[in-house]
């Protein structure tokens, strides 16, 4: 490439260089090295996208992830196709690079989501174990409770038993 800031294409014939055209402009100043640099690191982020989705640990979070990376890869796609002419060009924006509040502020927040879909997953609470009601109605959100021990059942017991007994002795205190 010729340089950072030392690209021509911007100031000339390349209308909304800042925003449609971001990805020429990398051509141009960076050359080969960074648009082939910008297309791995979009790479790297759509398969950690994948991965988290894999590890999720609800439907929702792996749909939520697997969404946004499809979208993140999605108008990478389009905005690179658009650059190379390949395809007409649409004003697609590319994600984290070109200018535009609004996009970039979308995009943050969705991958602040697929962040905490990450975090949800690698936390350090063990996975609550399912038993066999749980597996069978799989649309029930509260865990099955279960009878207590023999043990248990006679603790309770006594705790209840001492309850009644100081609360009718003595009277009013």
């Amino acid at each position: 490439g010729v340089g950072i800031g030392q690209g021509a294409q911007k100031f000339t014939h390349l209308p909304f260089a800042h925003t449609d055209g971001i990805f020429a402009i990398i051509g141009e100043e960076l050359g080969f090295v960074g648009t082939v640099g910008v297309i791995v690191l979009f790479g790297l982020l759509i398969w950690r996208g994948v991965v988290i989705a894999l590890n999720a640990r609800t439907k929702f979070g792996m749909y939520l992830a697997l969404g946004v990376s499809c979208w993140f890869a999605y108008q990478a796609l389009i905005h690179m196709a658009v650059i190379t002419t390949v395809i007409p060009v649409t004003g697609m924006p590319l994600p984290f690079m070109s200018y535009g509040g609004s996009s970039m502020l979308i995009n943050l927040v969705a991958a602040g989501m697929v962040l905490s879909i990450s975090r949800d997953s690698h936390s350090s609470r063990p996975v609550r174990k399912r038993s066999q009601a749980t597996v069978n109605t799989k649309l029930t959100s509260q865990p099955v409770t279960r009878k207590p021990t023999t043990r248990k059942r006679k603790q309770n017991d006594r705790r209840r038993s001492t309850r009644t007994r100081t609360s009718t002795r003595g009277g009013a205190r």
